[in-house]
């Protein structure tokens, strides 16, 4: 017997819930004009200006391009796969876990943070 949507959703995980709306919402919001993607893309130069804007960190890995079919394919893919890496590793239902995903997810986005830092710092000189 399939789920519907509705069921689907509400049987999602907290953290993959939260990312996945997050990720949609921030998406559309682009998509309808509500926020312009010079707002939300990466920039260094903004990050660590006199006025930071530290939210860059964040919404770079949030938004996922102009909207369309391949959009919604990453969608799929970022529930599916945060579903299983979390059900199956973080159980939400043990104490503690869903903390533990939450670092997991903050560890690997400090890491690609320093890895563009590095490279992009190569590519200027």
């Amino acid at each position: 017997m399939s789920m519907s949507p509705e069921e689907y959703f509400r049987s999602l995980p907290p953290v993959t819930k939260t990312y996945l709306c997050a990720a949609v919402g921030l998406t559309m919001a682009e998509y309808l004009g509500i926020v312009k993607i010079q707002m939300i893309i990466l920039n260094y130069g903004l990050i660590f200006s006199k006025w930071p804007q530290i939210w860059r960190l964040v919404t770079s890995f949030l938004f996922f391009g102009k909207f369309g079919m391949p959009v919604l394919f990453q969608f799929f893919i970022l529930g599916r796969y945060l579903n299983l890496v979390e059900t199956a590793s973080y159980k939400p239902s043990e104490p503690g876990k869903t903390a533990e995903m939450v670092t997991f997810l903050l560890f690997g986005a400090i890491c690609l943070l320093v890895h563009h830092i590095i490279h992009q710092g190569q590519k200027m000189s």
